[in-house]
């Protein structure tokens, strides 16, 4: 308050004294706000669908919201992160808490069979080191293969609605889940571990 006093006081006497005098003002300026992305190209057919799993956002003023959408601009999301099935364009717009802006394209490419799934009624997640299938319908198995093509698991007695496999004897890497209903047709997806 003190310091707004003296400030006008100086106007006031530069007005009338006709003098010239230097007025400091303190200004605070935040760094430019940035996004980096170190993978921005995915590919579904090699099990990635997570878009921003290594963003680093730096300067603005240090509170960040984020918003995904896609190339037709449908809004997809609010946390840093997005989880996609099917290939196109990505866009994430970070803002600050000043509401500057700043934005990333991702693209994903390759086809996942996600959507093939849940058109079937099956919906699959992996998640803290587990697989976790839902069904509407029970299927006759469900098999895990490798990436070079072996048979790692197969389920043909499965519960009611929810089968869950613990991941954490399977080394990493990208494997593929084949849901084989009882009319032995199959629908495959990748995952990965």
């Amino acid at each position: 308050m003190r310091k707004l006093l003296l400030t006008c006081l100086a106007l006031v006497w530069v007005t009338i004294a006709g003098a010239q005098a230097v007025i400091s003002i303190p200004l605070t300026q935040f760094p430019p706000l940035k996004v980096v992305a170190g993978t921005v190209t995915v590919s579904l057919d090699d099990g990635n669908n997570l878009l921003g799993s290594d963003l680093v956002v730096e300067g603005g003023d240090g509170t960040y919201s984020y918003r995904w959408t896609d190339a037709d601009g449908k809004e997809l999301g609010t946390e840093a992160t997005l989880q996609v099935s099917k290939a196109g364009k990505y866009i994430l717009a970070v803002i600050d808490g000043h509401h500057c802006q700043v934005s990333t394209m991702f693209t994903v490419t390759g086809t996942s069979g996600i959507a093939a799934l849940q058109a079937a009624g099956v919906h699959a997640d992996v998640a803290d080191g587990r697989l976790t299938v839902r069904y509407d319908a029970t299927p006759d198995q469900l098999r895990i293969v490798n990436s070079a093509g072996q048979l790692v698991w197969k389920f043909s007695t499965l519960p009611a609605h929810t089968f869950t496999v613990d991941l954490a004897m399977l080394p990493a890497g990208v494997y593929t889940l084949c849901v084989v209903a009882a009319d032995e047709k199959a629908i495959a997806v990748k995952f990965k571990n």
